[in-house]
């Protein structure tokens, strides 16, 4: 698709992220007055701007991923030195994630879908539950002139990236290649979030 051309190589730091998406329990203990829905408490936090997911991780002394960062955990099999258009291999599996193809049509406990749905690196629902918050802006040409070095948009637009699909996008988005935008201000019941830090989440 447009969006995700052109292809091309990058070198990435290394990085710690946390292995799912943040949830309503965790969540909870950075705002105590968090109304977690009735046995949501592992489900996925959602209904939070960019901003209140910048201040979480901030608060847990980490950030938001690039999308860069974000599709490498993703995606790469470092094994094989590829990448896997989902996190499991390139094969669509509706029993290995929370898309509408499994038909919820809303979230799951965190793990649902782990180890079978997991990435490479051990990372759990990066394809459908939630979309998560990325830290750059989003412009559709970014890949053309990206540096190749840890590669971040900091050039304010509308949007803000979004990567992974949730539980009512399709296969197509649930791609780890997939790359969409929301505007930061907003919030919506299938967008969440995880955290990146140099050291304390894995």
């Amino acid at each position: 698709m447009k969006w995700e051309q052109p292809q091309h190589t990058i070198s990435l730091d290394a990085f710690y992220i946390s292995r799912y998406p943040v949830t309503n329990a965790e969540y909870k203990k950075f705002k105590p007055d968090w109304k977690i829905p009735n046995g949501k408490e592992n489900h996925p936090v959602v209904n939070v701007s960019w901003d209140d997911a910048l201040a979480y991780c901030k608060w847990a002394e980490g950030d938001l991923p690039t999308e860069a960062q974000w599709e490498k955990a993703a995606s790469w099999d470092d094994a094989k030195k590829i990448k896997r258009v989902y996190p499991w291999g390139d094969s669509f599996d509706k029993s290995k994630c929370n898309s509408s193809e499994a038909g919820i049509g809303d979230t799951t406990p965190v793990g649902k879908y782990s180890p079978q749905g997991d990435s490479f690196f051990g990372l759990g629902d990066m394809a459908g539950n939630v979309w998560e918050w990325c830290a750059d802006w989003y412009d559709e040409n970014f890949y053309k002139n990206s540096p190749r070095e840890n590669p971040r948009n900091d050039t304010p637009s509308q949007y803000r990236v979004l990567r992974g699909g949730s539980f009512n996008s399709d296969r197509t988005d649930a791609r780890c290649a997939y790359r969409d935008r929301f505007t930061p201000d907003n919030m919506f019941l299938n967008i969440g979030f995880r955290v990146l830090s140099p050291g304390l989440y894995s």
